[in-house]
């Protein structure tokens, strides 16, 4: 099924402070069109803060995010007990599994038309 994979877009704004939050659907298969309709055990949610900031009279902006997905997911350390010689996570996959991280990226506008950003971020 090709559709959008954004249920719900949220944006609420605090002092000086946006929030954007997210849910959505996800693949039945990494990179899939095919999406898992399973919504109570198969989703996606996300939220991004930013904030807009000032260095010598130039814009930019830091954003701080995280994510939490549950979906049925493998687990490769069980598959490669299963079959340390051709692990296969797919073999694996059951709706109890989970995924989270979150990141931060920073904007910053040096010149006329010219800017710089760093981006880091975990997930487990």
């Amino acid at each position: 099924m090709k559709s959008s994979r954004i249920l719900s877009y949220l944006v609420v704004f605090l002092v000086g402070l946006e929030a954007i939050a997210q849910e959505s659907t996800i693949p039945k298969d990494a990179n899939s069109n095919d999406l898992d309709l399973n919504v109570g055990q198969a989703n996606s949610s996300a939220i991004e803060f930013e904030k807009p900031i000032q260095l010598a009279k130039r814009s930019g902006k830091i954003r701080v995010l995280g994510f939490y997905t549950q979906a049925r997911m493998g687990n490769y350390n069980l598959s490669v007990q299963i079959n340390p010689a051709a692990p296969d996570f797919t073999s694996t996959r059951i709706y109890s599994r989970s995924k989270y991280g979150f990141g931060i990226n920073l904007e910053q506008e040096i010149g006329k038309g010219v800017g710089v950003f760093a981006r880091a971020s975990w997930n487990d």
